[in-house]
Formats: structure tokens, sequence, C-alpha cells
């Protein structure tokens, strides 16, 4: 019996998930958002799926995802969201880059780079239309995309902004930023030719606002089966879930204490099971004597605190034995989906999803839930 916490991640789920943005996204291009491991799901195996799939390419945040995908041999495109910097332009195999401008700063490092090249640089100018993170504030935009032109070998071939507010039913805040970024693109685009995408649609606008689309978009979450929008959550399937085998089953009786800091001291006898999972495997603390794990069908609550590598369950009049598998988020049951388990305990689903930890095994099936 081999007692190993795993990530059961379903491809078939995802390619689910990819057909859903597809059919509601329709001739746009779509870029997978793969940063942080593709969510934790795994960056390579990911992205040679969605490859397979017909994904059109690839964003990712950091200069390591970057050479990652390049040495998993990824051909499509990808867009780099981050911050310009001459390690970004320095990696080989750049045909297939493409680099996002925020500031007038990378201006000089593009004419550095240029100088180094015979191929294009090809650009996206993200434009701060009320992030307030990255971009170039809208006021300004139109003369950083005129001096981007005026650059050897760079190419300005997109314009982007990032949604703050996609996903609250409110969407007030939503329309400001699409008009805005609707009327700072059409000036730039009366003024430059060759800008071939628009994007702005992240996963909640792909769900909600077609008016969101322009030619490409760039979900996330979504391709993983979860989201924070609630009125969209039924229509995608859990690509991962999280499960991590019983060790040991034991017998304690009334006045008996769980675990550190004795935070479970024993009103009746009780049968508790010992699961091979802790908050080294993502599992958080907040979780102690409230969190819920699922076996054989029924959920069993946590009990005593959640320490570094193990977790208990109450098992109390069970036949739960050592080797059964606790999911312990992920699936289709209501209370154990990414988004219920994130909620219960004052998270987004995105935190789960990222703090697996490198000691979790990851299982990859076709097979549909």
């Amino acid at each position: 019996m081999r007692i190993v916490p795993s990530a059961d991640i379903n491809l078939e789920n995802l390619r689910y998930n990819y057909g859903v943005i597809r059919e509601r996204t329709g001739d746009a291009r779509i870029f997978a958002v793969v940063k942080a491991d593709a969510y934790g799901h795994g960056l390579i195996p990911i992205a040679k799926s969605l490859e397979k799939m017909g994904i059109d390419g690839f964003c990712v945040a950091v200069i390591s995802e970057l050479e990652q995908l390049i040495s998993g041999a990824i051909t499509k495109p990808i867009l780099h969201l981050g911050r310009l910097h001459k390690e970004v332009l320095e990696i080989k195999h750049q045909y297939n880059i493409w680099y996002t401008v925020n500031s007038f700063e990378d201006i000089s490092l593009l004419e550095w780079a240029s100088k180094k090249r015979t191929a294009p640089i090809v650009v996206h100018l993200k434009i701060d239309t009320g992030m307030g993170r990255l971009g170039i504030p809208v006021e300004e935009s139109m003369k950083l995309a005129i001096a981007l032109t005026k650059i050897p070998y760079v190419k300005l071939e997109g314009l982007w902004s990032h949604l703050s507010t996609s996903e609250e039913e409110n969407g007030d805040y939503f329309y400001r930023q699409l008009e805005l970024f609707k009327l700072t693109t059409k000036k730039i685009q009366s003024k430059i030719g060759g800008i071939k995408f628009l994007h702005l649609a992240n996963s909640a606008a792909a769900l909600k606002y077609p008016e969101s689309h322009f030619n490409l978009v760039r979900p996330g979450i979504a391709l993983f089966g979860a989201t924070t929008s609630k009125p969209h959550q039924s229509v995608l399937k859990p690509v991962m879930s999280l499960n991590a085998p019983v060790s040991l089953v034991k017998h304690l009786k009334k006045g008996d204490s769980i675990g550190y800091n004795r935070t479970e001291i024993l009103k009746q006898n009780k049968t508790i099971a010992i699961v091979q999972a802790g908050y080294a495997d993502g599992i958080s603390v907040q979780s102690s004597d409230s969190g819920f794990g699922l076996c054989k069908g029924q959920l069993f609550p946590f009990i005593g605190k959640v320490s570094m590598d193990m977790l208990t369950i109450d098992v109390t009049g069970s036949d739960i034995q050592p080797g059964d598998m606790v999911n312990l988020w992920g699936g289709n049951h209501p209370k154990m989906k990414v988004e219920a388990v994130a909620a219960s305990l004052g998270k987004i689903p995105y935190e789960l999803l990222v703090s697996i930890s490198g000691r979790i095994e990851k299982k990859y099936t076709e097979n549909q839930n």
C-alpha cells in the first residue's frame, strides 16, 4: 500500500471546459493562462494537452514559465504578461514569444534588443483601464504606441487590458473598463496600422460578457473548472481533485485528545482515521475542526488540528479502512467543490489550486466525471 496524497487531474474535463469556452467565444482566439504551474495542475502536461485540443496560444507571468514551455517543445505563441526585462528578451527560440509593454521605460529595453535582432520583436501594449497595476495609463497610451512603431524590428500587434471586477454580479465597473478600452483602442488603431489583436476578457468575461471578447480571450481558472462567478459554476467541470489515503484507523476513548495543542478532547468514545495529508500539501490549518473529507460517498468531519503531514477525520460507525482514499477538495460533491471549500475558509479557489506542494503526486486521466 502506497501512502501518498495525489492530485487527480481529469483531462477529459479540461477538454470539456475548453469546449465550453470555445463555444462561448466564437471565432476569438483562445490563449490559455497557464501561470503558477497551470494553476497547480502541471504546466507542461496541461500545455501539451491543450495544444492537442487546438488552443491558439498561452499566457504566462514569469520568465521561468516561458523557459519551461520552450523546453517542453510547446510551439504555439506565448504571451508574457509580466514586466519586460533583459532576461526575457534574451530567451532563445524567441520566434513564438509575444512581449507585453507596460511603460515608457520599456522603450530603452526594446531599442537595446532591436540591435541584436534580425527577426521581429512582437509586442502587445497593455493599457491600464482601471485595474491600477501594470499597464500604461490611458492618457499616455497613444504616445507610447506611436513610440513603439519607431523602433526597428519591433511590431506592435496587440492592445490589451485586464478586468478587475468581471466576476462580480454588479457589472457597472466592468462596463466602464470595457468602454474605456474600446474608445482608447479605436483611437490608437486610427493612427497606427498593423494591430492584429485586441484582448480584454479573462475567465469570467469569456463566460459572461460576449461584448468583451474582441478577437482574443485569456481564460485561466475557468479552463480548470473553477470560477468565482457564481452563475456560471454549474457549466464547468472540475479538473483537479485532491485526495489522500487513510494511513491508520484507531479507536480513542472519552477524555483522549487529538493532535497539537489538544484542540479536541473527546467527550465520548470515537473512531478516527489518520489521513496522510496536511498543511504541507495545501490543506489549510484553518480547516481544523471545520473541514470535511469525502470517502465512500460519505462526508466525515475533520477532528483536531491539521498538522504538516496529516489530519484526522471522525469515522465513528463507518467501515473506513487503511488505504481508503479520502477526497479533501475537488470533484463533484457540492460541499467538496474547490469553490465551496475555499469559501468556507474565507479564501478564493485560486489559493487552494496553487497551494499543493511538490510532493503531491499528479495523476492524469482521460476518464470523464
